[in-house]
Formats: C-alpha cells, structure tokens, sequence
C-alpha cells in the first residue's frame, strides 16, 4: 500500500490511500519524517562566542560615541598650525590677507568671522569642508587633505578665531 523512497539516506515510506476514499483526499500522501530530527546544538560553545560578540558590538558603540563627544575637543599641534602657516602664505595671503583680515575675500578672523562661525551652527568640520571644496579660488581641492587641515589648524590658531571658553 505504500511506496518505499531513498530521502536523505533514510527510507522514507509514501502512503496513497485507498481507492475507497474520496477523490480529494486520495491525493494527500504522508511522508514519514523520521530523517528529520532537531539541531543538536552545544550551548557552552555557542556562548562564550555570543558574548564576545555583544562586547566587540558594544565596544564599537562606547567608542563611536565617545569620538563624536571629543570632536569639540579636537586639538592640532604647533606642526601642524607652523605648516598650516607656510601653506597659508603660499595659496591663500592673496585673498585673505597675511593677517587673515580679508583683503579681496571674506576674513578669516575678527568680529566678522566670529559671527560666521561662533554661532553654534557650524562646526570645525564645515569649515574644513569650504576649505577643501572650494579653496584656493579657482584652483579648488588642488591640496593634500593633510595641507587643508593644517590651514584650517593655522586659521583656528590665531587669537580671534572662535574660542569657546
């Protein structure tokens, strides 16, 4: 009355029903399904990998937060703002003036910066990022990265940049 089949290297027996049931029901068939038995897993193993997954996931996250908390305490070296200056001079003295007061172009320092950029809207790194977008005129993101922050290090080194205090 029922077929023998080879399934997962188990043999597995189709039951047909009889021919005296009905129609419908005579095309249910019924798979044994003795091949099929529950995952064993061992837990002692799978949880110390489980726990060192959420620390290394929490790790991340602590860190993340904590990078985004310093980024108002960000610092730059006396190299990095002594470059910054030399670089200065060269790509950018013309329009901004040698003092940053702003000759043909906007200052760079002063009350008319202070207001710009002290207003708790922008950040260093919008500065950085008109820096390195559309500085020098004309001859926009022609510098190093490292070149754009050591400028920006110079421009935030001088007395009356913001200074939050």
């Amino acid at each position: 009355m029922g077929t023998k089949v080879l399934v997962g290297g188990k043999n597995v027996v189709i039951q047909r029903r009889s021919k005296a049931e009905p129609k419908a029901r005579s095309k249910l068939h019924r798979a044994s399904t003795t091949f099929l038995r529950p995952l064993k897993c061992d837990l002692r193993r799978i949880i110390p990998s489980l726990a060192l997954a959420l620390f290394a996931d929490i790790a991340l996250i602590v860190s993340a937060l904590t990078a985004k908390s310093d980024s108002s305490n960000a610092v730059y070296s006396d190299a990095q703002a002594a470059r910054g200056h030399r670089l200065y001079i060269e790509h950018c003295a013309a329009c901004h003036g040698m003092m940053l007061e702003g000759q043909n172009s906007v200052p760079l320092s002063g009350a008319t910066f202070r207001v710009r950029w002290a207003d708790e809207k922008h950040t260093v790194d919008d500065l950085f990022y008109i820096v390195r977008t559309l500085m020098p005129y004309g001859q926009p993101a022609t510098l190093s990265k490292q070149e754009y922050v050591d400028i920006v290090a110079y421009i935030l080194m001088t007395p009356s940049p913001i200074r939050r205090g």
